[in-house]
């Protein structure tokens, strides 16, 4: 009899977690994860990076498509994106070769081109043209974040915080500041 007493006394004393305990285990995954979601999320830099990456590949890529098929092509910016046209028989169309290159959502975009140029040469918007040489018109292209306010500068305008310039000669030799 007596050992029956100690068997239900050991059942008696195993119980389950409490809520206290369940709670406490909750709130400190929430903060691991809340954390860990935190860090995946790409930097400013990160973000400024890729898009000037893009741009600069997009530029090598129209330039090659212009040598090889020994045709005018034309980047346009805008808004939205950098549009590629093709001069085919004598007529401006958008390239099915070169996709639409999309500015990322938190960038605001500034570019130079020149609107004169682009008339007098029937273009079907202002941009950079590349020719069947390998040249290109120069151009320049700021990136810079939504709502960044600029925190440093040089008298130059050099490096600004949130903000980078791809800047291009005639013969696509990059110059970029970050």
């Amino acid at each position: 009899m007596n050992w029956v007493n100690v068997a239900s006394a050991k059942v008696h004393r195993q119980r389950g977690f409490t809520l206290i305990e369940l709670m406490v285990v909750v709130v400190i995954m929430a903060v691991v994860l809340s954390v860990g979601m935190l860090s995946l999320r790409p930097s400013d830099s990160a973000i400024l990076n890729t898009q000037q990456g893009q741009l600069k590949s997009a530029l090598r890529l129209v330039s090659d498509y212009a040598a090889f098929e020994q045709r005018l092509y034309l980047m346009a910016p805008t808004q939205d994106g950098l549009t590629t046209y093709v001069l085919t028989d004598q007529a401006w169309s958008v390239s099915s070769q070169v996709a639409f290159l999309p500015w990322q959502a938190g960038l605001s975009v500034e570019w130079n081109t020149d609107l004169t140029f682009a008339q007098q040469n029937q273009l079907p918007q202002a941009g950079w043209l590349f020719w069947p040489s390998g040249e290109v018109l120069p151009g320049e292209v700021k990136i810079q974040l939504d709502g960044q306010t600029q925190l440093t500068s040089n008298a130059k305008g050099g490096k600004v915080a949130g903000v980078t310039t791809v800047v291009w000669d005639g013969l696509l030799n990059f110059e970029t500041s970050l």
